[in-house]
């Protein structure tokens, strides 16, 4: 959708100004010649008359010198099938259209990606790992704009590593002159206080290649997700003599499959699956490692490359989930300006010196989930003879984190399925083999590896099903997606336990302060205490005693499970030692940690406080991390334990937070391990560990991984 800047036609606009004057003195001279006391009055209007005009006149000619953008309001749906991009964006009912969603056009930009080796300063300052020890921003030159309303400007995109318990911050901007730039409004108005707004504009949107929503058929399209980044050691060094992490534009896609595609600007890519280091078990013999090197193609997701070599990561999901995710977008867009309003009202009568506990805590609206590989089988066809579960999403998943993608799977034919139905996707199949390796990994993940107790509790269940009632119900369904590879979907009725187990938060202000904490994702709480409901809002004191601002609700049944035994007086006190959560990630993929440890049984307890005191964290804090998971560890019986941990690069990407006021300090480490029945024949590499760092306002984070 192509609108040039409008252009000034001095000559014109001067006539017009002219002949409204001339109509006015004749209206009002006629009217008023032979009446003298009026004649001053009319010289005196018909002067403001025409100094109004001159100065609309300088105006208007003064801006039109200027190269103002004017951004027009982009729609969706502007490339319709048939034109020669070969690429539409996905045609929603106007209800459901996003705000900002950006629009298809034909060769756009040109030019490649290079890196520009200067701080252009667009993001706020001190936006570094440590308050003290900065990682500044990357910036890149991505092209230039050589249509559209952006005509002649430069497209430049920043990367920044926040100090903040955040992932990559990524932003396009736009400049004509180098000293001031335009950038799309981020949804988290959090993340745009993180723009400098003195060289930084905002507007709805920029024109790209990338569409938020890319049609492939009627059935299938892909949703943008974010631009492609990965991490490298930077130049700079923290306390602990380890090089800190920054944030780059990922470049590594010479080893990506090509998918087809009929557009001539964008480039579609599918990366390969990668196994982790070490196997979580084996499956009759075999080793889990093989089953998924056999069988896993790829993520279902998609890495998209304009000319310019840009790429952005989108999500492989259906017209009508997508269309399911626009309406209750919308819906949360109003409650959550709702809440907002009502949160600002509460804080103001806390303010007042009203009580908490006289005071309606607001209710925040659940996040909405975005787009992915997902169906219920109501509107589906299948065969009267087949038990299904009741919905199906992604297969496979990993605990703690779980993305929006699923797999495509390889060494898989016609032969090996039996067609039961179809739905909105098209054919589905099952596997025909009700042993088949994949089924027994299904039952393995989502079933058999689950502990007992939290399994039973959370499905509301008095047993686990055995592995031929679970293959009966068809856990996995099988799709052909648009590229026509086999898609596998896993059953979702079954919740799994928080995968993410008991991560706790301490906070250390250097006075008495009020903190909020809240998840910046999707996150599928199993356990929280006290009560999370959208955020926490406590009263921090410096020894880390917690006092909670909203409603105290003690007849909570997360104090019976195990891990909590202190909760029910720290709530009858309102004194919590810690914020404390468990389950998944949502939209995050969780990835294991290749260096560590190999712990024999008899010496994990004592590694473990080891580790954890020489890092820095307290006696109390150490205990409290040991005394959670020696038992969960042990319960396992196994001879040997891989070891090791995630830090504050992993844990930022996969559970990012948003905590108000901003610490000066952030630790955040995380258990990563797996039970091993015998040593293995390769030894990982040890890993680095960063030190806590206790300066001003300190935040210490540990947790753990239910495998």
């Amino acid at each position: 959708m192509n609108q040039d800047i409008p252009q000034f036609d001095e000559k014109a606009e001067t006539d017009n100004i002219v002949n409204e004057l001339e109509s006015y003195w004749q209206r009002y001279f006629s009217l008023f010649r032979n009446n003298k006391k009026y004649h001053i009055f009319v010289a005196v209007i018909a002067t403001g008359v025409l100094l109004g005009g001159l100065a609309y006149f300088f105006k208007y000619y003064q801006q039109s010198q200027k190269k103002v953008v004017v951004v027009p309001e982009l729609e969706t749906g502007s490339t319709s099938a048939g034109e020669t991009t070969g690429v539409k964006e996905f045609e929603t009912p106007p209800e459901y259209q996003m705000p900002d969603t950006s629009s298809i056009e034909e060769d756009l930009l040109s030019g490649e990606i290079k890196r520009i080796d200067e701080d252009l300063e667009l993001f706020v300052p001190d936006l570094g790992q440590n308050k003290d020890i900065v990682v500044s921003p990357i910036y890149y030159e991505a092209g230039f704009f050589v249509d559209g309303p952006l005509k002649g400007y430069k497209r430049i995109v920043g990367v920044a590593t926040p100090y903040t318990p955040w992932g990559a911050l990524t932003f396009v901007f736009a400049t004509n002159d180098g000293k001031q730039y335009i950038t799309e409004k981020n949804d988290d108005k959090y993340i745009n206080e993180e723009i400098n707004t003195n060289k930084v504009s905002f507007v709805e949107s920029l024109s790209s290649q990338h569409p938020q929503t890319i049609a492939l058929d009627d059935v299938f399209v892909l949703y943008r997700k974010s631009i492609s980044t990965t991490s490298i050691d930077s130049t700079v060094t923290n306390h602990s003599g380890r090089n800190m992490y920054r944030y780059v534009l990922d470049d590594q896609f010479l080893d990506m499959k090509e998918l087809e595609s009929n557009d001539p600007y964008l480039k579609f890519m599918s990366k390969d699956y990668v196994s982790r280091d070490y196997s979580q078990g084996d499956i009759d013999g075999q080793d889990v490692l093989e089953i998924e090197g056999e069988y896993f193609d790829s993520l279902t997701n998609v890495r998209v490359m304009d000319k310019t070599g840009l790429v952005y990561i989108y999500d492989l999901t259906t017209k009508e989930d997508l269309q399911r995710y626009f309406r209750e977008k919308k819906q949360y867009d109003v409650d959550h300006k709702k809440y907002e309003n009502e949160y600002e009202d509460y804080l103001a009568k806390i303010k007042q010196g009203i009580n908490s506990d006289e005071l309606s805590y607001p209710q925040s609206p659940d996040q909405v989930q975005v787009p992915s590989l997902s169906f219920a089988n109501t509107n589906a066809s299948y065969n009267m003879e087949e038990d299904l579960f009741d919905s199906y999403k992604t297969a496979f998943p990993a605990a703690c984190g779980v993305g929006n993608v699923t797999y495509a799977i390889k060494n898989i034919n016609e032969d090996d399925l039996m067609r039961i139905g179809t739905n909105e996707m098209g054919d589905v199949w099952k596997l025909k083999d009700p042993d088949h390796p994949l089924l027994k990994l299904a039952y393995k993940i989502k079933v058999e590896d689950a502990y007992d107790d939290w399994f039973l509790e959370i499905n509301n269940m008095e047993r686990k099903p055995t592995f031929e009632e679970y293959v009966a119900q068809n856990p996995l369904l099988i799709i052909k997606d648009h590229w026509g590879r086999y898609v596998v979907v896993g059953e979702w009725d079954y919740i799994m336990e928080g995968g993410c187990g008991k991560p706790v938060i301490y906070l250390y202000p250097e006075e008495e302060t009020k903190v909020s904490v809240r998840f910046l994702s999707n996150i599928d709480i199993t356990t929280d205490i006290p009560d999370y409901d959208g955020e926490w809002y406590v009263l921090a004191q410096p020894d880390g005693t917690l006092q909670n601002l909203k409603k105290n609700d003690c007849s909570d049944d997360d104090f019976e499970k195990f891990g909590s035994e202190y909760a029910l007086e720290a709530c009858q006190k309102n004194e919590y030692p810690y914020l404390y959560w468990a389950g998944n990630s949502l939209g995050h993929t969780y990835q294991s940690i290749r260096e560590g440890w190999i712990i024999p049984r008899d010496e994990l307890e004592q590694f473990l406080e080891q580790k954890l005191l020489e890092v820095g964290l307290t006696q109390g804090e150490m205990e409290d991390m040991v005394s959670y998971w020696i038992p969960e560890m042990l319960s396992t019986e196994s001879s040997y334990f891989k070891v090791g941990f995630l830090q504050n690069k992993e844990m930022n990407e996969l559970v990012p937070m948003q905590i108000t006021p901003t610490p000066d300090s952030i630790f955040r480490i995380f258990l990563d391990w797996y039970p091993l029945a015998d040593m293995p024949d390769q030894l990982p590499e040890p890993q680095k560990l960063d030190h806590v760092q206790r300066r001003g306002f300190t935040v210490i984070e540990w947790g753990g991984l239910h495998p």
